[in-house]
């Protein structure tokens, strides 16, 4: 694709747009609801209603309102505890009613643009367990209280909500053990549920990724046994110290560490053994130019004059 875009590039042209859909093409829109506001079709599929509606703002340790104002939580400076406030819950219950208000428009909007059918599709967990909550909300008059309509966090808990008490949904509710039978309503509408457990009924077993198995190949398995068993020949010049200070030095004098132990240089330079001087180039340490032999009565000054080791080459 990139490289179709490069070369209408060199070619000076521009990429074409899509084609304007016209409503008689023989094709699938896919859209969102509010896209949807004002279109007809055939047959629309209302998709992922169990999906929860997004309230997280609600938990917010301040709030703000158009009308009832600014409220934020208490906190006590002493113990650095905090706690929610009256006018904090007033304004989260008055964000959510309003919040869930507009979910119940847009889910007008959605049902409301099929011509011929309308497919929905859900996803709930526990399906037995939400439709037994719904059991008693229907009112007096007939319909599903306003309080437990405020519970619903999804358009799936509501469309269960009005479906339970349908004529047609007497297959499921008896299936899940839910409702009693004088509660069903007789509207003109009609539906058709179907409930699908086969992602249930499978064996977990059955859904855990297979072990990928190849033959065992043994040339592959000699080069990485060979390269796993490599051990390097000089493996005792890895553990010597790039630098030593002298209190260093004094230290393993001290403790008897012997050459070539890994911590301290083999071929020790004779002049730390006290065997005399050393030319430069001997025992490995090229570069090192013998102490040059102080008087006794002169040892004192030492300290002032100072002795210079060049390790230079020559």
């Amino acid at each position: 694709f990139l490289r179709f875009l490069d070369n209408l590039e060199e070619r000076g042209e521009e990429l074409e747009g899509a084609p304007a859909f016209a409503s008689e093409n023989n094709a699938v829109r896919v859209m969102s609801i509010h896209r949807s506001k004002g279109l007809e079709f055939p047959i629309v599929f209302l998709a992922d209603t169990s999906k929860k509606f997004n309230l997280k703002d609600l938990s917010a340790k301040f709030l703000l309102h158009s009308y009832m104002g600014f409220a934020c939580v208490s906190r006590d400076l002493s113990t650095r505890k905090e706690f929610t406030t009256v006018p904090l819950e007033a304004v989260r219950l008055e964000l959510e009613r309003s919040t869930l208000s507009e979910e119940m428009r847009i889910l007008y909007v959605a049902l409301t643009r099929a011509k011929e059918k309308l497919i929905i599709t859900m996803s709930p967990k526990n399906i037995e367990k939400k439709l037994a909550s719904f059991n008693h909300s229907l009112g007096e008059d007939k319909r599903v209280s306003p309080y437990i309509v405020r519970e619903g966090r999804s358009y799936a808990d509501w469309l269960l909500m009005a479906l339970l008490y349908h004529v047609d949904a007497i297959p499921l509710c008896a299936d899940c053990g839910a409702r009693a039978e004088e509660n069903v309503t007789q509207p003109e509408s009609r539906f058709i549920f179907r409930l699908f457990r086969g992602w249930e009924e499978e064996p977990k077993a059955a859904l855990k990724e297979k072990a990928f198995v190849s033959a065992e190949d043994p040339l592959l398995v000699n080069q990485i046994q060979s390269q796993v068993q490599w051990q390097y020949q000089n493996i005792a010049a890895t553990r010597l110290p790039s630098k030593l200070r002298v209190s260093q030095i004094v230290q393993l004098e001290t403790e008897g560490e012997k050459p070539g132990t890994g911590k301290f240089p083999p071929g020790k330079p004779k002049l730390f053994n006290g065997g005399g001087s050393q030319k430069p180039g001997q025992d490995g340490n090229s570069g090192i130019l013998p102490v040059p032999a102080v008087p006794a009565h002169k040892k004192g000054a030492l300290g002032k004059t100072g002795i210079c080791l060049h390790g230079g080459n020559g």
